[in-house]
């Protein structure tokens, strides 16, 4: 059996046999041009002298990308939502608070004229759960991994456990706005609106919202005041996260 010494940067390693080089080859451990000595030999050669059966199997090496490239830095570049989605997203909620106001009012008929309102209105609530859930999802995934403060599942998996979403909605909303605050701040640039203000009371509506807001006509009114300030919030998340994701792409 053939038995290979190799130098590299100053020391000498081995004995090896041909199939451990080669396993050094391969994983970068050694280079082609690494100095390599075996019985017979009157002098230290190249691998790719000594041994170009193993330099011959070897993959040719990763090229490097040319400066003006862009690169991929971790962060989605499907970062954007079309206008289209939130024109729907808009009147999903708008449309779900009024029917929500008219099963309210018409609770106070009857019973089972309120029943037949929200059940008529299931549909569309249902759906506009939907679409704010995969918003709050794709907002949090977009957000670059050092600026997260949960991961996207969590964030939006956890505004479900009773209870406990009481805590959640203020780590949820108000850590996706503390996270596009750093990120922005990183870049060098001031947010156009700076969200933690609007997260918090989004936060504050959401628990009231399943406690007070229970209570007819005044849970109209909440529902009102919730709809607002989730609509202002997620729009200038959007925008401001549209922003840093161009900026962040354009100095890759």
């Amino acid at each position: 059996m053939t038995q290979i010494h190799i130098a590299k940067n100053g020391q000498q390693f081995g004995p090896y046999d041909d199939e451990n080089v080669a396993r050094g080859l391969q994983s970068g451990e050694f280079a082609a041009d690494d100095l390599c000595w075996t019985q017979g030999q009157s002098e230290w050669k190249p691998i790719r002298v000594v041994l170009p059966h193993l330099c011959s199997a070897m993959p040719p090496p990763i090229p490097k990308m040319p400066s003006g490239s862009p690169q991929f830095s971790g962060t989605s570049k499907k970062t954007e939502f079309s206008d289209l989605f939130w024109l729907i997203f808009v009147g999903l909620t708008v449309i779900t608070t009024f029917l929500s106001l008219v099963a309210d009012f018409a609770s106070i008929e009857t019973e089972d004229a309120g029943g037949v309102a929200f059940l008529l209105s299931s549909p569309i609530f249902i759906t506009t759960i939907v679409a704010m859930v995969w918003l709050h999802y794709r907002l949090w995934r977009n957000l670059p991994e050092q600026y997260r403060a949960t991961t996207p599942g969590k964030a939006v998996g956890f505004m479900f456990i009773p209870i406990f979403n009481f805590y959640w909605v203020f780590i949820s909303y108000p850590k996706l706005s503390e996270g596009i605050y750093n990120w922005s701040s990183d870049l060098g640039r001031s947010p156009p609106f700076d969200t933690r203000g609007l997260a918090m009371a989004n936060a504050v509506l959401f628990v009231v919202s399943l406690t007070v807001g229970l209570l007819p006509i005044l849970g109209s009114l909440i529902g009102i005041a919730s709809t607002v300030v989730l609509l202002m919030y997620y729009y200038h998340v959007l925008s401001a996260q549209k922003q840093l994701v161009q900026i962040t792409q354009g100095n890759e």
